[in-house]
């Protein structure tokens, strides 16, 4: 498989031009352990979102807005705090045996494993956005109020079942 490098999708996309590109290599190489999304980012030549869209073009994964879904906080309760901040990966919610996450790397080999031993499930990862909003999703998803308005719906439902006949 072909693909493009980030630079040059960002460049193809008309987001940043030949200057702004060439000069973004140049301070990459000055800061040789940071990855070209960060570089960019750094300078305020692309937001967070614009880094994660393209590599999830880039790479053929998924793109999730963490702003656009509700976190499950069954499903963040799948992968230890520890695994989920070493790696910064986030668990969104399960779909039958699929725990979807979002992650900062989604080719990140050991990431993967390690969400996948620590849940048991088969795994959907898709790119996220920035850091911040992992801190403060995984700070929401575990809060009371989150946890008592998910049971309430849960039990709504359970009670509607009951009320209904039980058959759906």
């Amino acid at each position: 498989m072909n693909r493009e490098r980030i630079g040059q999708l960002f460049l193809k996309a008309g987001l940043i031009s030949h200057g702004a590109l060439a000069h973004v290599l140049g301070e990459n190489r000055t800061h040789p352990q940071e990855k070209l999304g960060q570089t960019l980012v750094r300078l305020h030549l692309a937001s967070d979102a614009e880094v994660a869209r393209a590599l999830s073009l880039q790479f053929d994964i998924p793109y999730i807005d963490l702003n656009m879904v509700v976190v499950d906080p069954y499903a963040v309760k799948k992968i230890p705090l520890n695994v989920a901040m070493k790696h910064h990966i986030l668990p969104i919610y399960i779909e039958k045996n699929n725990l979807i996450l979002a992650m900062e790397d989604p080719q990140d080999f050991e990431a993967i494993e390690a969400a996948r031993f620590a849940s048991s499930l088969n795994l959907r990862p898709h790119m996220k956005v920035d850091e911040q909003q992992l801190q403060d999703l995984k700070k929401q998803s575990e809060s009371p109020a989150i946890v008592k308005m998910v049971n309430t719906i849960v039990f709504q439902g359970i009670a509607d079942q009951r009320i209904c006949g039980g058959n759906g």
